[in-house]
């Protein structure tokens, strides 16, 4: 029996889906534009497989991830082969898509276009499977699954995984890096698989099916798969059970020492905080909205109509608690007040990097949180998200970033990682790596480059409560990020790559 583990993508890909039919080939033209500007080796891939055959004597639609490519990390190219891969699949409606995950995450070349492509793929997933086509994700890769394809692989229908293989937000090394050896050693092998090991995930229900480390068990699952009854992406029954289980979970374990979202809860009285003076602007008619371990909840008036605000402050990690706590609002709002129109106030530095979180499967609670926020939209709540603080990395991915639209305030920081850890971690001088996000968005922080690549709409610099009522009367019920940031010149070639997909004859 040929491994899982130790094959090529093509080799997985090949042996998995019969007939394969490679759609968008290896060619100079989609290689990565941004990895030269920094002396990094390109693939004529960009480290994805995309196409279409046959499993079962059924049409599917399938991709690989090329963990020998920088770890399968996403790219501007390569995320949008993935997202273009789904899109085609709502048009064609094959029995499946099946992706043969391997990734770290975001790569860090191209962390902006690598972030902003992940939300676009979790929306792309959550779309194909309200159409009614399973979304299928095996993960058996060496690299795993970690990062945004972390959370994107608990968006699916069905993930099937190996002992081998691992699951998780943030890596070992990532977490060790910051908070030191006694916090987690990636060099234990068994603690590490012990936190996000294809057995620990499927035990906790992370994973719905455990296999061999076989190419032969892999497809078997997939088969298997796509039989299962399917429960509506955007079914608020199958939510609230997610959610119960999620909470039960969480109960079970001690809580966590020295957590950021156990702030100061805000009282009545003090000087108003930072979100204070925003919601005065935002809302001149008035407002009730509380601050409670860092998370922001209640409504205010908008022209005369009532919104539901749900938020985060501090500059606040977003660990389990705090993005279940936001779940927990959104699928209130659901329940007790349809269609009322939603705002998410994002301040964040990201996903907290702790062994405990990762063990509770802080990618799960990322994920559900992200499927409260699509299903809201799906059952006719307007959402905008306006970045009034800090963005960074899973914090923002699955909150902010899955509005129908979302703003920044000049003063925002948006980003994946600052300038210098990244001129340390990539080996550049970080003088020349300042000269070139410049002119090169795809890497530098800031509101603008988002603005650029589509990330957000606009950024708000007066009157904010009109900019807000215009925002909620120009929603789109399409993903047009893609779009936004090829006119604007910041992410050109993910619109071309989607666009020639899309195009492409499938020969049945």
């Amino acid at each position: 029996m040929t491994s899982y583990l130790h094959a090529t993508a093509r080799q997985r890909i090949n042996g998995i889906i019969e007939h394969f039919q490679e759609l968008l080939p290896a060619s100079p033209a989609w290689g990565s534009p941004h990895l030269p500007q920094l002396n990094a080796p390109v693939a004529f891939d960009d480290g994805v497989i995309i196409g279409y055959g046959y499993l079962c004597r059924k049409t599917v639609f399938a991709a690989v991830q090329d963990g020998n490519f920088m770890g399968g990390a996403i790219g501007e190219i390569h995320g949008a082969k993935l997202v273009a891969l789904l899109r085609k699949a709502l048009l064609e409606k094959p029995t499946a898509v099946i992706l043969l995950a391997e990734s770290g995450g975001v790569r860090l070349q191209e962390a902006n276009a690598g972030l902003i492509a992940a939300s676009e793929l979790m929306r792309a997933v959550l779309a194909v499977r309200a159409a009614g086509i399973p979304v299928i994700v095996l993960n058996g890769g060496l690299h795993g699954c970690f990062g945004g394809m972390g959370i994107v692989a608990n968006c699916s229908d069905t993930l099937v995984m190996s002992t081998e293989a691992r699951l998780g937000m943030s890596g070992p090394r990532v977490i060790e890096t910051v908070h030191g050896v006694a916090e987690f050693d990636s060099r234990d092998r068994a603690l590490v698989w012990q936190v996000s090991g294809g057995e620990h995930r499927y035990r906790s229900g992370d994973c719905q099916m455990l296999v061999a480390d076989t190419i032969a068990a892999f497809k078997a699952a997939a088969a298997q798969a796509m039989t299962v009854t399917r429960q509506a992406v955007s079914g608020f029954s199958s939510l609230e059970a997610e959610h119960a289980m999620l909470t039960q979970r969480l109960a079970t374990f001690p809580p966590a020492i020295g957590d950021t979202s156990c702030a100061d809860t805000y009282i009545a009285g003090k000087p108003d905080p930072e979100w204070g003076h925003l919601a005065a602007q935002l809302f001149p008619e008035g407002y009730d909205i509380a601050e409670e371990n860092s998370v922001l909840s209640g409504t205010a008036q908008m022209n005369s109509a009532t919104v539901s605000v749900i938020g985060t402050t501090n500059h606040t990690e977003i660990g389990v608690e705090i993005a279940l706590k936001q779940a927990q609002l959104v699928l209130m709002t659901m329940r007790d007040y349809p269609e009322r129109p939603i705002l998410l106030l994002v301040d964040t530095t990201g996903q907290r990097l702790r062994r405990r979180d990762e063990m509770l499967g802080i990618q799960r609670y990322m994920a559900h949180l992200g499927k409260c926020i699509e299903s809201a939209r799906r059952n006719g709540h307007k959402i905008v998200a306006l970045v009034y603080g800090q963005a960074l990395s899973g914090g923002f991915v699955s909150s902010g970033m899955m509005a129908d639209a979302c703003y920044a305030l000049p003063s925002s920081i948006i980003r994946v990682m600052d300038l210098s850890a990244m001129a340390r971690i990539m080996k550049i001088p970080l003088e020349k790596l300042a000269g070139l996000a410049q002119s090169h968005p795809v890497f530098a922080p800031g509101p603008e480059n988002y603005l650029r690549m589509g990330g957000i709409q606009e950024i708000w610099k007066n009157n904010l409560a009109s900019c807000l009522m215009i925002a909620f009367a120009d929603i789109s019920n399409e993903d047009l990020r893609m779009s936004h940031g090829a006119a604007r010149g910041g992410r050109v070639m993910a619109q071309k790559a989607v666009d020639a997909v899309l195009f492409a004859d499938i020969k049945r």
